[in-house]
């Protein structure tokens, strides 16, 4: 992911605000081991008739990562020649063409509660019915905190500046989403199941925070699918279509 690190400086520029000393920088991160945990029952009340539950934790992901400073022409300077400011600190690698810096991201990821219930007719058909609910208000910003990383300017007697946290909003709210199934069984001695289903979720995006890099969504699903039993295998065709609602945004911030 790209971001702007805002450089513009009363000793750099005129106006209130110079895009030609804006620095681009480039968000790269690292896998992250980390543990997630689910909980998970179900109760059949009835012959056929089964009622279930789970619940998936919220999980805190830390990781490591680089960012790639690309100073831009006004402010980098030409090979051989100091520009008028550089990328520098312990936290920074500057053998190569581009320096890398070192940087640590912090980020929440929903829990998840799930309920449903199936009834089940033996060798006729099976239903089910699911509800599903998403805290996504707990994603409601990125955190990327730079190891050690400064920024200088090379006018006046200016002391070097440390790069502070960058913090993507993202603003997320809860949502939920309604699931239905079914499978019906035919032509037993080939063991064909037909299968369909539907489901409907609203975006956990907020209208004014939707942009290219996250596009999702108030959404409708539709599914279907066929098994069946060939020679002990086991064979499954299934497709799925989502229509995403449209959303048109006026604001370009």
């Amino acid at each position: 992911q790209k971001q702007h690190l805002w450089a513009n400086s009363r000793l750099l520029a005129s106006t209130p605000e110079d895009v030609e000393v804006d620095v681009p920088i480039l968000l790269s991160f690292s896998d992250s081991f980390g543990l997630n945990w689910q909980l998970g029952a179900s109760y059949e009340f009835f012959d056929g008739f089964t009622l279930g539950t789970s619940f998936r934790g919220q999980r805190n992901i830390r990781a490591s990562g680089s960012i790639e400073v690309e100073l831009p022409p006004k402010l980098g300077g030409t090979p051989g020649e100091p520009g008028l400011a550089e990328i520098g600190g312990s936290g920074c690698d500057l053998s190569g063409d581009t320096p890398s810096c070192d940087v640590q991201v912090e980020l929440d990821i929903a829990p998840v509660w799930r309920v449903g219930a199936q009834y089940h007719l033996p060798s006729f058909f099976t239903a089910e019915a699911a509800f599903v609910f998403e805290r996504w208000s707990s994603h409601d910003r990125i955190v990327i905190r730079p190891q050690d990383v400064q920024f200088q300017i090379n006018v006046g007697n200016t002391d070097p500046i440390d790069v502070p946290k960058i913090v993507v909003q993202r603003q997320w709210q809860d949502t939920w989403s309604l699931r239905l199934g079914g499978e019906l069984h035919v032509l037993q001695e080939y063991g064909i199941h037909f299968r369909g289903g539907y489901f409907y979720e609203p975006s956990a995006i907020p209208p004014e925070q939707v942009n290219a890099s996250r596009i999702d969504l108030d959404k409708h699903g539709f599914t279907a699918g066929v098994a069946g039993n060939w020679r002990g295998f086991q064979l499954e065709l299934s497709a799925m279509y989502v229509a995403l609602q449209s959303q048109e945004v006026r604001n370009s911030e």
